[in-house]
Protein backbone atom coordinates (compact mmCIF):
# COMPACT_ATOMS: atom_id res chain seq x y z
CA UNK A 1 0.00 0.00 0.00
CA UNK A 2 1.22 3.73 -0.70
CA UNK A 3 0.51 5.85 1.64
CA UNK A 4 0.39 9.60 0.51
CA UNK A 5 2.03 11.79 -1.68
CA UNK A 6 2.73 10.02 -5.03
CA UNK A 7 6.36 11.82 -5.42
CA UNK A 8 6.76 12.93 -2.20
CA UNK A 9 9.62 10.42 -1.61
CA UNK A 10 11.33 13.53 -3.50
CA UNK A 11 13.68 15.66 -1.24
CA UNK A 12 12.22 18.80 -2.29
CA UNK A 13 8.37 18.00 -0.99
CA UNK A 14 9.90 17.29 2.40
CA UNK A 15 11.86 20.65 2.39
CA UNK A 16 9.50 22.27 1.20
CA UNK A 17 7.08 21.13 3.70
CA UNK A 18 9.21 22.15 6.48
CA UNK A 19 9.62 18.91 7.65
CA UNK A 20 12.75 17.80 9.55
CA UNK A 21 15.67 20.71 8.31
CA UNK A 22 13.30 23.66 9.66
CA UNK A 23 11.72 21.69 11.92
CA UNK A 24 12.98 19.18 14.35
CA UNK A 25 11.30 15.78 14.19
CA UNK A 26 9.16 14.60 16.50
CA UNK A 27 8.66 17.80 18.41
CA UNK A 28 5.44 18.42 19.75
CA UNK A 29 4.45 21.81 20.90
CA UNK A 30 2.18 22.70 23.56
CA UNK A 31 -0.56 23.73 20.89
CA UNK A 32 -0.11 20.69 18.85
CA UNK A 33 -0.40 18.26 22.00
CA UNK A 34 -3.82 20.42 22.68
CA UNK A 35 -5.12 20.04 18.77
CA UNK A 36 -4.46 16.25 19.17
CA UNK A 37 -6.04 15.96 22.65
CA UNK A 38 -9.17 18.28 21.25
CA UNK A 39 -9.23 16.43 17.93
CA UNK A 40 -9.78 13.06 19.44
CA UNK A 41 -12.40 13.77 21.95
CA UNK A 42 -15.13 11.71 20.34
CA UNK A 43 -12.83 9.36 19.30
CA UNK A 44 -13.78 6.22 21.30
CA UNK A 45 -12.20 3.17 20.07
CA UNK A 46 -11.30 0.12 21.54
CA UNK A 47 -12.99 -1.91 24.45
CA UNK A 48 -11.06 -0.70 26.78
CA UNK A 49 -10.29 3.02 25.09
CA UNK A 50 -6.91 3.65 23.24
CA UNK A 51 -3.94 1.23 23.50
CA UNK A 52 -2.52 0.69 20.22
CA UNK A 53 -2.59 3.17 17.29
CA UNK A 54 -1.11 3.05 13.63
CA UNK A 55 -0.70 6.59 11.91
CA UNK A 56 -0.55 6.63 8.26
CA UNK A 57 1.62 8.78 6.58
CA UNK A 58 3.11 10.44 10.14
CA UNK A 59 5.14 13.21 8.49
CA UNK A 60 7.06 15.23 10.66
CA UNK A 61 6.01 12.90 13.41
CA UNK A 62 4.37 15.31 15.75
CA UNK A 63 1.29 12.76 16.22
CA UNK A 64 4.03 10.16 17.07
CA UNK A 65 5.31 11.81 19.72
CA UNK A 66 1.93 12.73 21.46
CA UNK A 67 0.74 8.93 21.18
CA UNK A 68 3.97 8.17 23.40
CA UNK A 69 3.31 10.94 25.58
CA UNK A 70 -0.31 9.56 26.14
CA UNK A 71 1.74 6.62 26.51
CA UNK A 72 0.15 4.52 23.54
CA UNK A 73 1.99 2.18 21.67
CA UNK A 74 2.41 3.68 18.12
CA UNK A 75 3.52 2.65 15.04
CA UNK A 76 4.34 4.61 11.58
CA UNK A 77 4.17 4.29 7.87
CA UNK A 78 5.58 6.95 6.11
CA UNK A 79 6.96 7.27 2.29
CA UNK A 80 10.19 9.23 2.75
CA UNK A 81 13.22 7.73 3.15
CA UNK A 82 14.70 9.98 5.28
CA UNK A 83 11.33 10.22 7.11
CA UNK A 84 11.05 6.61 8.04
CA UNK A 85 15.14 6.77 9.03
CA UNK A 86 14.34 10.01 11.06
CA UNK A 87 11.42 7.67 13.01
CA UNK A 88 13.75 4.79 13.51
CA UNK A 89 16.57 7.28 15.18
CA UNK A 90 14.28 8.93 17.05
CA UNK A 91 13.35 5.41 18.60
CA UNK A 92 9.64 4.90 16.78
CA UNK A 93 8.46 1.57 15.35
CA UNK A 94 7.93 3.10 12.16
CA UNK A 95 8.49 1.26 8.55
CA UNK A 96 8.23 2.36 4.51
CA UNK A 97 4.49 2.70 3.48
CA UNK A 98 5.43 -0.53 0.94
CA UNK A 99 5.97 -2.74 4.04
CA UNK A 100 2.54 -3.02 5.41
CA UNK A 101 3.19 -6.96 5.33
CA UNK A 102 4.84 -5.89 8.08
CA UNK A 103 1.57 -5.01 10.16
CA UNK A 104 0.28 -9.05 8.80
CA UNK A 105 -2.14 -10.21 11.92
CA UNK A 106 -1.62 -7.11 14.05
CA UNK A 107 -4.85 -5.10 14.63
CA UNK A 108 -5.06 -1.40 16.78
CA UNK A 109 -7.95 0.79 18.51
CA UNK A 110 -6.88 3.83 16.76
CA UNK A 111 -5.84 4.32 12.45
CA UNK A 112 -4.81 7.78 12.31
CA UNK A 113 -4.78 9.23 8.43
CA UNK A 114 -3.82 12.87 8.55
CA UNK A 115 -3.54 14.92 5.47
CA UNK A 116 -3.65 11.61 3.33
CA UNK A 117 -6.43 10.65 1.39
CA UNK A 118 -6.21 13.73 -0.77
CA UNK A 119 -2.49 12.35 -2.73
CA UNK A 120 -4.47 8.95 -3.34
CA UNK A 121 -6.35 8.70 -6.77
CA UNK A 122 -9.93 8.53 -6.56
CA UNK A 123 -10.05 5.11 -8.00
CA UNK A 124 -7.70 3.76 -5.41
CA UNK A 125 -9.32 5.00 -2.33
CA UNK A 126 -11.90 2.41 -1.27
CA UNK A 127 -8.81 -0.15 -1.74
CA UNK A 128 -7.10 1.94 0.54
CA UNK A 129 -9.77 1.92 3.15
CA UNK A 130 -10.49 -1.71 2.86
CA UNK A 131 -7.10 -2.83 3.58
CA UNK A 132 -6.70 -0.38 6.73
CA UNK A 133 -9.97 -1.62 8.34
CA UNK A 134 -8.22 -4.96 8.18
CA UNK A 135 -5.88 -3.69 11.22
CA UNK A 136 -8.61 -2.32 13.17
CA UNK A 137 -9.92 -4.08 16.28
CA UNK A 138 -13.33 -5.33 17.76
CA UNK A 139 -14.98 -1.41 18.33
CA UNK A 140 -11.52 0.63 17.16
CA UNK A 141 -12.03 3.73 14.51
CA UNK A 142 -10.06 4.99 11.80
CA UNK A 143 -9.78 9.26 11.82
CA UNK A 144 -8.94 11.11 9.00
CA UNK A 145 -8.20 14.62 8.46
CA UNK A 146 -8.44 16.27 4.68
CA UNK A 147 -9.15 19.80 3.09
CA UNK A 148 -12.54 20.69 3.17
CA UNK A 149 -14.15 20.06 -0.72
CA UNK A 150 -17.22 21.22 0.23
CA UNK A 151 -16.11 24.83 0.76
CA UNK A 152 -14.00 27.34 -0.76
CA UNK A 153 -12.33 27.70 2.24
CA UNK A 154 -10.73 24.36 1.91
CA UNK A 155 -8.84 25.22 -1.89
CA UNK A 156 -6.47 26.85 -1.02
CA UNK A 157 -5.11 23.84 1.00
CA UNK A 158 -6.33 21.27 -1.96
CA UNK A 159 -4.79 22.74 -4.40
CA UNK A 160 -2.16 24.64 -2.79
CA UNK A 161 0.00 20.97 -2.83
CA UNK A 162 1.31 19.83 -6.07
CA UNK A 163 1.09 16.28 -4.93
CA UNK A 164 -2.92 16.80 -4.07
CA UNK A 165 -5.18 14.46 -6.80
CA UNK A 166 -8.64 13.77 -4.68
CA UNK A 167 -11.02 16.28 -3.52
CA UNK A 168 -12.96 15.31 -1.14
CA UNK A 169 -16.20 16.61 0.59
CA UNK A 170 -18.94 15.07 2.94
CA UNK A 171 -21.16 12.97 -0.02
CA UNK A 172 -17.55 11.27 -1.84
CA UNK A 173 -16.50 10.30 2.05
CA UNK A 174 -19.21 8.88 2.48
CA UNK A 175 -19.72 7.03 -0.77
CA UNK A 176 -15.91 5.55 -0.47
CA UNK A 177 -17.07 4.40 2.76
CA UNK A 178 -20.15 2.50 1.86
CA UNK A 179 -17.26 0.82 -0.75
CA UNK A 180 -14.99 -0.49 1.70
CA UNK A 181 -17.47 -1.63 4.36
CA UNK A 182 -17.39 0.94 6.50
CA UNK A 183 -19.77 3.72 8.20
CA UNK A 184 -18.99 6.99 8.75
CA UNK A 185 -19.62 7.91 12.83
CA UNK A 186 -18.41 11.98 12.71
CA UNK A 187 -17.86 14.02 9.95
CA UNK A 188 -16.80 17.49 11.22
CA UNK A 189 -14.65 20.75 10.98
CA UNK A 190 -11.52 20.13 12.26
CA UNK A 191 -10.32 21.36 15.49
CA UNK A 192 -9.62 25.28 15.91
CA UNK A 193 -5.95 25.84 17.58
CA UNK A 194 -6.51 28.12 20.67
CA UNK A 195 -4.11 29.67 23.01
CA UNK A 196 -2.38 26.67 23.25
CA UNK A 197 -0.76 27.40 20.43
CA UNK A 198 -0.81 31.56 19.93
CA UNK A 199 -2.57 34.61 21.71
CA UNK A 200 -3.44 35.41 17.84
CA UNK A 201 -4.94 31.64 17.19
CA UNK A 202 -6.97 31.92 20.87
CA UNK A 203 -8.09 35.26 19.92
CA UNK A 204 -9.46 33.78 16.58
CA UNK A 205 -11.25 31.02 18.00
CA UNK A 206 -13.14 33.05 20.71
CA UNK A 207 -14.19 35.76 17.87
CA UNK A 208 -13.83 34.91 14.42
CA UNK A 209 -14.98 31.38 14.19
CA UNK A 210 -17.81 31.39 16.17
CA UNK A 211 -18.92 34.53 13.61
CA UNK A 212 -17.63 32.32 10.59
CA UNK A 213 -19.67 29.12 12.18
CA UNK A 214 -22.93 31.27 12.26
CA UNK A 215 -22.60 32.02 8.82
CA UNK A 216 -21.94 29.23 7.59
CA UNK A 217 -24.85 27.96 9.41
CA UNK A 218 -26.92 30.10 7.80
CA UNK A 219 -25.56 29.31 4.39
CA UNK A 220 -26.02 25.40 4.76
CA UNK A 221 -29.56 26.02 5.48
CA UNK A 222 -30.38 28.05 2.82
CA UNK A 223 -28.27 25.94 0.22
CA UNK A 224 -27.64 22.24 1.63
CA UNK A 225 -30.61 21.54 3.80
CA UNK A 226 -30.60 18.98 5.49
CA UNK A 227 -27.06 17.87 4.08
CA UNK A 228 -24.15 17.66 6.92
CA UNK A 229 -21.58 19.34 4.91
CA UNK A 230 -19.23 21.48 6.56
CA UNK A 231 -18.84 24.91 5.08
CA UNK A 232 -17.36 26.44 8.25
CA UNK A 233 -13.39 25.17 8.37
CA UNK A 234 -10.62 24.53 6.03
CA UNK A 235 -10.06 21.03 7.06
CA UNK A 236 -12.34 18.28 7.92
CA UNK A 237 -12.03 15.38 10.38
CA UNK A 238 -14.07 12.15 9.27
CA UNK A 239 -14.20 9.39 12.05
CA UNK A 240 -15.34 6.09 10.72
CA UNK A 241 -15.55 2.18 11.96
CA UNK A 242 -16.33 -1.29 10.24
CA UNK A 243 -20.21 -0.74 9.31
CA UNK A 244 -22.18 -2.70 12.28
CA UNK A 245 -19.78 -2.88 14.51
CA UNK A 246 -20.68 -2.35 17.58
CA UNK A 247 -20.96 1.17 19.45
Amino acid sequence: MSNDEPGSGSSDYVEWKGWVDQTPFGLLSAGEAAYFTSELKDVRAGRDGIRDVLEIGYGNGSFLAYCRSKGWNITGTELDPGLVQAGIDSGYEVFAADRMDRLAGRTFDLIAVFDVLEHIPQEAVPAFLIELSGALREGGRMIFRFPNADSWLGNPLQNGDPTHVTAIGYLKMTFFALQSGLEVVAFRGARRHGFATSVANGVYSLVAGPVIAVSAAVKRALYFPGLPVVLSTSNVVCIVRRAGASR
